[in-house]
């Protein structure tokens, strides 16, 4: 871990000294957090389809009557 520990100081020193620099891990963390959202949205939608296949599936073996 301390490599890790090493690198998050050196990032957030150069956070401190330029603004830019700032900016562009601000919208790379948000990039990134839009991008796992959006990623569980797809997973969450791909189960829910599974679902409905699933219960339209049992639905046309049941017998009715």
């Amino acid at each position: 871990m301390g490599k890790v520990d090493a690198l998050t100081t050196m990032i957030v020193g150069l956070m401190n000294e330029s603004t830019e620099f700032s900016k562009l891990i601000q919208n790379a963390s948000e990039y990134y957090t839009v991008q796992q959202r959006e990623s569980k949205h797809e997973s969450l939608a791909k189960n829910i389809e599974e679902l409905f296949k699933a219960i339209r599936d049992a639905a046309h073996q049941t017998p009715r009557g």
